[in-house]
This record gives C-alpha cells, sequence and structure tokens, in this order.
C-alpha cells in the first residue's frame, strides 16, 4: 500500500473531516436552539457585576466596561456581539451560546446629554448612548419612556428628520443596519455627526463627519467594534399633517398601466410616503400614508389612530392571518379560496374617506408603533432597495411575482423611499432608492426564506439591487434569476466594498466581532475557526494513523 506521510493523509481526508465536522456543528446549533440561550454564570468572577442573569447576557454600564468584557473576549477566544432590540435576524445578532459574549448596553450607554454651543446653521448637539432605544420599547421595559430618545428630544423642543415605523430599536442598532424611515426629503444618517466606539483592541475611537472612517463604520453592523456614543443635529420640533386611507388598486399610484412615473412623482412630491399593496387575488387593495412637516400646535391635535389598536383587533386579525395561511398552504390558486380570502381580509381595509391627524412627530412617524409587532402580529421581511430610475421596471417584475398567489401571502407588500445616504453600505448610498418590502407573519408555516424567495428570485436581475442588512437576506452562493449572492455580487452594487472590509480588518484584526454569519457573508475567516479546525484535522488524522496501523498494518510515516 502506498505510504502517506501524515500531512498528505489529513490533506486527503480534509473533506471527509470537515463535512462530519459541519454536521456535528449542526447537530450542536439545533440542539442548543431547542434549549434556549440558558442564564448561566458568567465565565469569570470578576466579570459577575456586569452579569444578568435573567437574560443570559452582560450589560456593561460604561466604555470602561465595555473595554474590560472586550480585553477579557480576546484571551478566551470569544466573540463579541451587541444585542440592542433584536429587531434584526437572528443569526446576524448573537454570537454562540455559553461560548460568546452578548453585550446589551445600559447604564451611561443609554445617556443623552446636550451639548454647546449650537451649530453654525442654529441646530443643536445631543451625544446619545448608544443603547438608547429611540422610543419605548415594549420587550425591555428597562429605559423608562421619558428617557428614550424621542420623548427625550420632545420634552425639550427638539426633533431628528425621520424615523422608521416603529421606534422600538436601539440608536445603533438603527443605524448600524441602514434602517431608515419613508421619504426621500429627509434621513435619519442627515442628523449624525459623530461616532465613538471601543474597537477590536480595546482602544476607543471617534470618527466624525466628512471623514472615510464615519462614512464606513455608520453602516456596519457592529463588525467594526462597539458602538457606544453617536452625536446628533437635531432640530426644532415639528407636527406632521396628513391622512391615510385605502384605495381600490386600479385607482392607487401602483395601478397597471401607469408605469412608474406616477410614484416616483409622488415619492419626490411628498415629505412622507409609504404604500402597503395587499396583493391577494379578491382583495387588491392599497393602503396609502403621507404626510408634511408644520408648525407645533398642541392646541389642535388630531391623533393618528392605528386601525389595530386594541386587544380584540390584533387577536381577530391574528386569526385571520392564521385562516388565510392555511389556505394558502393547501391550494393557492383556487378560485373559491381567493374569494374566502377577499371576505376575510377586506374588511381591514374599509374604503372609506381617509383619516387625518395633525400631531407630534414622535406620535405620527412611527405609524406602526401602536400594533403589536414583536409579539402575536410580530412581521418578518426582507427589504430590497432599488435605484429609483428602475421603478418602472420593479413594478413590472413584482406585478409579475404576485401573480403566484404563494408569493402574495397573507400579509402587504411595502413600498416607499430612501433618501441618498453618506455611509458607504447603506442601501441607499449615492442615490435616492425605492424600497419594496415584502411581509410574513412570523407564525406562518415553512421557512421564511422559502416565501422571500419568490421575491429574490424576480427582482435580483433589476440592476442595482440591494439589501436591508438587518432583515432576511438572498441565501449566500444561491442564484437567483442571472445573478448568485456572494461577496462578488455585493462589491458589483458597493463601490466601496472593498475599502469597507479593509478598515474593517484594520479596526478588529483579530475578528472579534465577526459571528459565523457575518464571516461567511464576508468571506472573512476567524483565527478560533481555524484553531479549532486545524486541532480537529490533527486528532482525526492521528486516529485515522492509528487504525491503519492496527487493522492492516501499514506503516505511516510522521
Amino acid at each position: 500500500m502506498e505510504r502517506r506521510s501524515a500531512e498528505e493523509l489529513t490533506t486527503f481526508l480534509l473533506p471527509d473531516i470537515e463535512e462530519a465536522q459541519a454536521r456535528l456543528e449542526g447537530r450542536t446549533a439545533a440542539r442548543e436552539a431547542f434549549v434556549g440561550r440558558r442564564p448561566i454564570p458568567p465565565p469569570d468572577p470578576a466579570l459577575s457585576r456586569f452579569w444578568d442573569p435573567a437574560r443570559g447576557l452582560f450589560r456593561p454600564r460604561s466604555i470602561q466596561q465595555v473595554q474590560q468584557l472586550i480585553a477579557f473576549a480576546r484571551n478566551r477566544g470569544s466573540k463579541v456581539r451587541v444585542l440592542g432590540s433584536q429587531h434584526s435576524v437572528e443569526h446576524g445578532i448573537l454570537g454562540r451560546p455559553s461560548l460568546d459574549f452578548d453585550l446589551l448596553l445600559d447604564g451611561e450607554l443609554r445617556k443623552i446629554e446636550r451639548l454647546d454651543p449650537r451649530t453654525a446653521d442654529g441646530f443643536e448637539l445631543v451625544r446619545v448612548g448608544a443603547g438608547c432605544f429611540l422610543g419605548p420599547n415594549p420587550s425591555d421595559p428597562s429605559q423608562r419612556a421619558e428617557d428614550t430618545l424621542t420623548h427625550w428630544l420632545e420634552a425639550r423642543g427638539l426633533a431628528v428628520p425621520l424615523l422608521g415605523g416603529i421606534t422600538h430599536q436601539t440608536i445603533a442598532g438603527f443605524i448600524q443596519t441602514g434602517s431608515e424611515g419613508g421619504s426621500l426629503t429627509h434621513s435619519f444618517s442627515d442628523a449624525v455627526e459623530e461616532f465613538e466606539l471601543v474597537d477590536g483592541t480595546g482602544a476607543v475611537r471617534t470618527f466624525r463627519r466628512g471623514t472615510d472612517e464615519f462614512a464606513a463604520a455608520g453602516v456596519s453592523m457592529g463588525l467594526f467594534g462597539v458602538l457606544t456614543r453617536v452625536t446628533l443635529k437635531v432640530g426644532t420640533s415639528y407636527f406632521v399633517e396628513g391622512e391615510e386611507g385605502h384605495q381600490e388598486l386600479g385607482s392607487s399610484l401602483l395601478a397597471a398601466g401607469t408605469g412608474g412615473d406616477a410614484l416616483i412623482a409622488a415619492l419626490q412630491n411628498q415629505e412622507y410616503l409609504r404604500l402597503n399593496w395587499y396583493p391577494q387575488r379578491r382583495v387588491q387593495r392599497v393602503t396609502q400614508w403621507t404626510g408634511r412637516q408644520v408648525a407645533r400646535n398642541p392646541n389642535a391635535r388630531e391623533p393618528y389612530k392605528a386601525q389595530l389598536r386594541d386587544d380584540f383587533t390584533h387577536v381577530m386579525a391574528a386569526l385571520v392571518l392564521s385562516i388565510v395561511n392555511g389556505i394558502l398552504v393547501r391550494d393557492p390558486n383556487s378560485d373559491l379560496n381567493q374569494r374566502f380570502i377577499g371576505a376575510l381580509m377586506k374588511p381591514f381595509l374599509p374604503l372609506e374617506a381617509p383619516q387625518r391627524f395633525h400631531d407630534a412627530w414622535h406620535l405620527t412617524l412611527p405609524m406602526d408603533n401602536p400594533v403589536r409587532t414583536d409579539d402575536i402580529l410580530k412581521v418578518l421581511f426582507t427589504e430590497l432597495w432599488f435605484p429609483l430610475d428602475k421603478t418602472d421596471e420593479v413594478l413590472d417584475l413584482l406585478r409579475g411575482v404576485l401573480e403566484d398567489q404563494r408569493a402574495a401571502g397573507n400579509l402587504a407588500v411595502e413600498l416607499y423611499a430612501g433618501k441618498p445616504s453618506p455611509f458607504w453600505l447603506s442601501p441607499a448610498h449615492e442615490g435616492g432608492s425605492l424600497r419594496v418590502d415584502p411581509y410574513r407573519w412570523a407564525h406562518d408555516a415553512g421557512r421564511p426564506e422559502d416565501h422571500f424567495e419568490h421575491y429574490w428570485r424576480g427582482l435580483l436581475d433589476v440592476e442595482g439591487v440591494r439589501f436591508h442588512w438587518g432583515k432576511y437576506l438572498p441565501e449566500l452562493d444561491r442564484r437567483y434569476g442571472q445573478k448568485r449572492f456572494n461577496l462578488d455580487y455585493l462589491r458589483s452594487v458597493y463601490p466601496r466594498m472593498d475599502d469597507w472590509l479593509a478598515l474593517r480588518q484594520k479596526l478588529d484584526p483579530e475578528g472579534l466581532f465577526l459571528n459565523e454569519y457575518w464571516g461567511k457573508l464576508f468571506l472573512v475567516p476567524t483565527s478560533k475557526s481555524r484553531k479549532r479546525l486545524g486541532h480537529w484535522a490533527r486528532a482525526a488524522s492521528q486516529t485515522c494513523l492509528t487504525l491503519l496501523d492496527k487493522l492492516y498494518g501499514v506503516a505511516v510515516r510522521e
């Protein structure tokens, strides 16, 4: 028999070794996911003062405590991830249970302070702890409502220019995933002046607007370091005046035959505009929400009233979603089933006179805050950002996708805009965008990825499409239409991707903040994974040598 060295044998067996290891890790991950993230004790008594046993995570309350945790994690070979409000996909947030450090910023890292002097253009500067919630977070009541960013600003007659549909997120999570509200006129990123973070070596760094570091760190998914504070340029508080109503698809901005010009014009002319298209064959209605900034007038308030605003309507909506999902699983294209779906859903979308509202910015812009999107009506989605000049093509392709009632699902597809952003990895970098959000109820049967695949297959061929980093991304190395989603694809749509990767490596040379999800996406191996595989391979090699010698008397050269 041919004599092989240990190195040759290891190389020969490595594919089988890696496959066995992947199966083992998959089983371990499934078991850990089933058991849950147990409230284990901290890995060292010195860290007990940061430890939250109820959540099984660390709650650093100062920059110094963040530095201590980073130093300990480096010595231990662990990863560090910051949780925020956990509104992103779970595998993009968390490290490995019982091995890595999950952080929830608290104390000084949630505080807001007013800075002097004012800017030359009359705006005020405030410094916000990165763990501060934008507004009250029903899933984490540990921060009082009056201490959240929006309530703190409004109490002092201040405001930011834009918010998303909900304000449960931390400021760090909202910015670093590329989140935005719906406007071509305003952007949250317009208000950001400076970042402070602790990098992978434990150094505190400050990045100011106008620098490459600022542009790179703005959307970085926690991969540059632990963001600790953000300085915002804020203006005077204002009211938002607008209306919301339901329309038949044929009389809406999305009507077939109108092309994309009408929608583009509306997105450009309205300060705030969001459309929710219910594409079920026997529903075909569009909810349109529009608004504009006006001067504050507390004596003339007309509050925004969400249609789902009490327990009864939430339970009824959940019941309808459950029934419709069951129908779609069995026979989605039956006309009888579609008529039944229409009868169930249309009462939630009445063709009545639009409701008008006139109220404070933090009570109107996040129009989905009254909806229980964190539990009974939790919604998952993928978010695709298209160059605005591709709107006509996108609408044509989207109509084709939605002919399949499995893709139409039991919820809406939202369409709105994004203003150009200075951040290199923002989906709106260097241009205004049309955003398309296919929604999926979290309690639907099946994998979310299987639902979103209809949209990835149908829309990824549009030139320049990008994605919200915190939501579902296409599966890695899968082909959708003519495009394959991988790092090469990301390089093709983000001109500064390689510059971003180089700066990430500089700030985090040991891959301290890279979990498996981001490491695979950006093709960045970690020293820990290489070391573990090397040890595993050496052990397997030695076992093979021993077995060959005992069973066959094969002499293998060390």
